[in-house]
């Protein structure tokens, strides 16, 4: 098992990251990064990018750091997958266009034709502010900005009118008394553990818990020579039978085993997963099975999952434990579950509102997600105003976005005008 990287740096790595700290927001954990020049530079080039070409057409795309400077980049037609309150277009999950190659550090050109004759040729810039440029399928150039988004709901804490919840981690309580904070779980064979003052992997609650609404923001590290499974691998077990996978799959291709995937049942809806280094959350909606025997469909578990504000598992089906899961029946209850698999993954912010429901329909209506949206400081209106339910206010449906929620001005003036279909 690799250990979290050295804080010994040199002093110039050292000030790139303070810089890294302070423009990202705090969203990253600097001693997680490689001690290498070469690490942070790749860190600064990877990430979403997001931005309009000559000819119109909005592009997001994903730069991903692999072994060797090498990078694979895809461009999204419509932008980036669309995270609520966040810059980045709607990207609609089907039209994605990739390739690989190596990024010259010194001239910024990284020379890639992709299918459909879209090309990338350079990305240049300073630290983490730097510029994708290529041209489209058709010859439009284009000049995409990187792009820092975070989750809606990072940080989310319960609202009282949703019912008691269960604290299972908060990075302040543990600030104040680690030892109760690591009192709520077990490890096998050790001790649970802080690290940088989050929670380690490896751990299970010592409680167990039935159906409900659980949050968990993690972070994965930045290991760009990694592949696969070692990249950044964790999960959330709830019952400790069924996985939500962590995973670092930023730029991945969908699968049962990357990210939002209830592991090796079923793959997320759309690749929702934001760089390594960010906090990231999970907010699901889960029923334990209630009856029949393990593996068999009627009265199994069902989860409803959100990444990053985002679903990716609507009312997802679990017939059988998933792997490495808990054994025994699956109608016996189960603790929450945060896997070791060997990687350096960092919890926070851990929570669980129980709710009684007659299915799981009625749970996701006990605590809409809009509501959560909101509860996450998201400054969002549910509900059309009825006089633009028509469509014929355009000035005024600038200020919705494509699910009729209220944009902040500021947002809105760099949206589409979009008419609002009546319902």
């Amino acid at each position: 098992m690799r250990s979290i990287q050295s804080k010994i740096l040199m002093l110039g790595l050292m000030t790139g990251l303070a810089g890294l700290a302070a423009a990202q927001t705090g969203q990253y954990l600097p001693n997680n990064l490689a001690s290498t020049a070469t690490a942070l530079e790749a860190h600064q080039v990877q990430g979403e990018y997001f931005g309009v070409a000559q000819n119109g057409d909005t592009l997001g795309a994903w730069v991903v750091a692999n072994a060797n400077n090498s990078y694979t980049v895809s461009l999204l037609p419509g932008g980036l997958v669309k995270i609520p309150g966040q810059t980045g277009g709607n990207w609609a999950g089907i039209l994605r266009y990739s390739g690989t190659a190596t990024w010259n550090s010194g001239t910024g050109a990284i020379s890639i034709n992709m299918a459909s004759g879209y090309a990338v040729t350079g990305i240049t810039g300073t630290g983490y502010q730097k510029t994708l440029t290529g041209t489209t399928n058709t010859a439009s150039p284009f000049s995409l900005t990187r792009v820092h988004r975070r989750s809606p709901t990072l940080g989310l804490k319960p609202k009282a009118s949703w019912g008691a919840a269960v604290s299972y981690f908060d990075s302040a309580a543990a600030a104040a008394n680690p030892s109760a904070e690591l009192a709520k779980w077990v490890q096998q064979n050790t001790t649970p553990q802080l690290n940088q003052g989050y929670l380690y992997r490896g751990v299970r609650t010592t409680t167990t818990h039935g159906a409900g609404f659980v949050h968990v923001e993690f972070m994965s590290p930045f290991r760009p020579s990694a592949t696969g499974q070692d990249r950044g691998n964790a999960g959330v077990y709830l019952h400790s039978k069924y996985e939500t996978q962590v995973l670092d799959s930023f730029g991945k291709a969908l699968a049962t085993n990357e990210m939002g995937a209830i592991y090796g049942t079923k793959s997320a809806l759309i690749n929702a997963a934001l760089p390594p280094m960010n906090f990231q959350t999970y907010d699901i909606y889960f029923s334990p099975r209630t009856s029949g025997d393990n593996g068999t469909l009627p009265g199994a578990a069902v989860l409803t999952v959100y990444l990053n504000g985002v679903m990716v598992q609507d009312s997802t089906p679990a017939p059988t434990t998933t792997e490495a899961g808990l054994a025994g029946q699956q109608v016996n209850p189960g603790a929450l579950y945060l896997q070791e698999h060997s990687n350096n993954v960092l919890f926070n912010n851990v929570w669980f509102v129980p709710v009684t429901a007659a299915n799981h329909d009625a749970l996701i209506a006990a605590i809409p997600y809009d509501s959560v949206l909101v509860q996450g400081g998201l400054p969002v209106s549910v509900h059309r105003p009825a006089q633009l339910r028509g469509g014929h206010d355009l000035e005024a449906n600038r200020f919705f976005d494509v699910s009729g929620r209220r944009l902040p001005s500021a947002e809105a003036q760099r949206l589409p005008v979009v008419p609002i279909p009546s319902r």
